[in-house]
């Protein structure tokens, strides 16, 4: 690589040190992620289209080579193709400039699991929703149990992983099976030197939505 090759670009330089970007598509993604824009990040064009949320008739998915998201097999391993498959489609029609894009939204799916695992505020923003219309209706959040918990005296929080978002308890509230079985799966494929990652973190395809982009 020549010296005078500059190792990042002025967008990603931008990004890692929180200074404002400006600019074309991935410069304007770039500006939302650096000012914890992360909804407007995760509902633009370009995650729409990796994702395919905007996914509602099987002819879209037809010419894809990627289990389709109408049957009900769709489990959560078929995700990983599915949006590998989208990816490739997006980055055909948009170009290779596309990737730098794809990369943001990526970061975007780190940060709002940040956000929710540790440091909130929770986005508002169920992860399932960014998926096609048929994983997103069956995925979706539908907490059983909407009132606070109720902590016990001299109880850490932390230990608890207690978690709310506009009135809803992620830990200690019954999740729909469907869900409950879809982050169950997420924990168990995101394993690592078989060690899995922890059963009751909430949202976790938010992380494995990253993992697949970064």
């Amino acid at each position: 690589m020549s010296q005078d090759t500059p190792l990042l670009s002025q967008t990603e330089r931008s990004v890692l040190l929180g200074q404002s970007v400006a600019g074309a598509d991935d410069a304007s993604l770039a500006a939302l992620l650096v000012q914890g824009s992360y909804e407007e990040v995760l509902r633009s064009g370009t995650a729409k289209a990796v994702f395919g949320t905007d996914i509602d008739d099987g002819a879209a998915v037809d010419g894809l080579d990627a289990p389709s998201p109408f049957g009900p097999e769709f489990a959560a391993a078929d995700i990983r193709p599915l949006v590998a498959a989208l990816v490739r489609h997006h980055v055909k029609e948009a170009g290779p400039a596309a990737w730098a894009s794809i990369t943001l939204v990526g970061a975007c799916c780190l940060h709002a699991f940040v956000e929710t695992n540790w440091t909130g505020p929770d986005l508002r923003v169920d992860p399932a929703s960014l998926l096609p219309k048929p994983l997103a209706a069956r995925w979706q959040e539908s907490f059983i149990t909407v009132a606070p918990l109720e902590l016990p005296e001299g109880a850490d929080k932390h230990e608890i992983g207690r978690r709310e978002q506009m009135g809803r308890v992620y830990l200690g509230a019954e999740q729909s099976e469907q869900r409950a079985r879809l982050d169950r799966e997420l924990v168990k494929l995101m394993e690592a030197d078989g060690e899995e990652a922890y059963g009751l973190t909430p949202r976790p395809l938010y992380l494995y939505l990253a993992r697949l982009l970064l």
